[in-house]
């Protein structure tokens, strides 16, 4: 991020828990993402549809909230420190999860 520093992993000073507004930001950007057929194309799912009950099968918000909690969305969250500092979060390689 421009004029800020990273705070590496092993001095983070906030946990691996979302918080209600990280994880509706999570869910709603995947959502749109789902539902955004731009060009003729289907969207990239990172869980197996066939899996999924057929009345499931067209659910956005269901379908984001089984790849989160299956651990399947490669998003990162960035926490802010002030002005100078922030941090790095990756949902799946930092075991991210909501209380």
């Amino acid at each position: 991020m421009k004029g800020r520093t990273e705070i590496p992993k092993d001095q983070r000073k906030y946990n691996n828990i979302l918080s209600n507004y990280e994880y509706t930001r999570i869910i709603l950007e995947r959502i749109k993402m789902l539902n955004d057929v731009s060009y003729g194309q289907n969207p990239i799912l990172f869980i197996d549809v066939n899996l999924l009950d057929d009345n499931k099968k067209n659910d956005l918000e269901y379908i984001a909230n089984t790849e989160f909690k299956n651990k399947k969305l490669p998003f990162n969250v960035i926490r802010l420190h002030g002005d100078k500092y922030y941090e790095v979060w990756n949902l799946i390689n930092d075991n991210m999860y909501v209380i």
